[in-house]
């Protein structure tokens, strides 16, 4: 996984493909597990994030229990989103369980974001309304407009439009 200082240029703006994802249904399995048993799923689905983002040129910005911030550079959106699809892939087959059948919401967006480090972390963050625009999927990838347009003609392939708002949901 890039380092997340050299995707974020902190102090500047730059363009990027951002994406949030979260696990479908993960607040009801919560609910019906001991607290133990929950915190042993999420460093498994970080771990899962961890390896397929690490040969990319993606980093996660950070991570809310089960949801995570994602960053690809600008330039690597078609690479990026490729990732998110093999991500989503990934975390259903290895995270479901005969109790509970894990599947991704991820929602990505393309855009000017604004890098920063937030205290008391100083971990790089990003700002924007690049940031702000949150597309979820019901278990599905889905891209906005403005990212599927940065794709090449074979990942565009792997989509199909969706309308209310537009966007494009994985095949």
């Amino acid at each position: 996984m890039a380092d997340s200082h050299a995707v974020v240029k902190v102090g500047e703006t730059f363009d990027a493909l951002v994406a949030f994802t979260d696990i479908a249904k993960f607040d009801s399995y919560a609910r019906d597990q001991e607290p133990a048993e929950t915190a042993h799923f999420i460093p498994s689905y970080a771990e899962i994030h961890d390896r397929i983002l690490g040969p990319s040129p993606g980093c996660v910005i950070k991570y809310i229990g089960d949801a995570s911030m994602i960053v690809f550079p600008g330039a690597e959106a078609d690479a990026g989103v490729r990732v998110l699809l093999e991500l989503h892939q990934t975390l259903g087959k290895e995270l479901s369980t005969p109790e509970f059948s894990a599947s991704l919401h991820c929602g990505a967006h393309y855009g000017q974001l604004y890098g920063v480090e937030l205290p008391p972390f100083n971990a790089p963050d990003v700002l924007g309304s690049a940031a702000n625009i949150e597309r979820k999927g019901r278990g599905q990838v889905v891209i906005s407009t403005e990212a599927f347009r940065k794709l090449g003609a074979d990942t565009r392939k792997l989509f199909r439009r969706h309308r209310e708002p537009e966007v494009y949901l994985s095949v």
